[in-house]
């Protein structure tokens, strides 16, 4: 575990990579600990990476730690039992990905369509009405035309 945070620490670091959202995927047959000690020196209390967890086969015994690793960190646990449970279980962290961040105070840029519509240009004292195609930017709640 510590070293999936060191590895996004160090892309972070260099800038590479996605800066805004950031997750491990754990796939495993049971955890014997929570790692409470990992996520309390990488990971909390911002949360900043999100953890989703998936419990393969039938086997229950280390479920709890499994459910709380993902719990506790903005992610989602799943119990894939059966080969038939893959497919629908295993896509359930896009749900849970493209939930707004604006529980972090962190705000997506905004892009609208492309449009038409009249740009009005002063120049010299001159009026010039010109048709262009418009996209809008909103980010931080200022709008920009471009």
């Amino acid at each position: 575990m510590k070293e999936s945070f060191k590895i996004l620490n160090e892309a972070a670091a260099l800038g590479q990579g996605s800066l805004c959202n950031q997750a491990i995927m754990l796939i495993t047959d049971g955890a014997m600990e929570d790692f409470q000690s990992v996520f309390e020196e990488f990971n909390w209390p911002e949360r900043r990476v999100r953890v989703f967890t998936y419990l393969i086969g039938r086997e229950m015994t280390f479920a709890e730690n499994v459910k709380w690793i993902a719990c506790n960190n903005k992610g989602y646990y799943t119990h894939v039992s059966t080969l038939a449970d893959v497919q629908e279980n295993v896509m359930e962290y896009l749900h849970v990905l493209s939930r707004p961040m604006v529980i972090n105070h962190d705000h997506d840029i905004i892009w609208t369509e492309a449009y038409m519509d009249t740009v009005v240009s002063l120049l010299l004292g001159n009026t010039k009405y010109y048709r262009a195609l418009i996209l809008s930017c909103s980010c931080n709640n200022k709008v920009s035309l471009i």
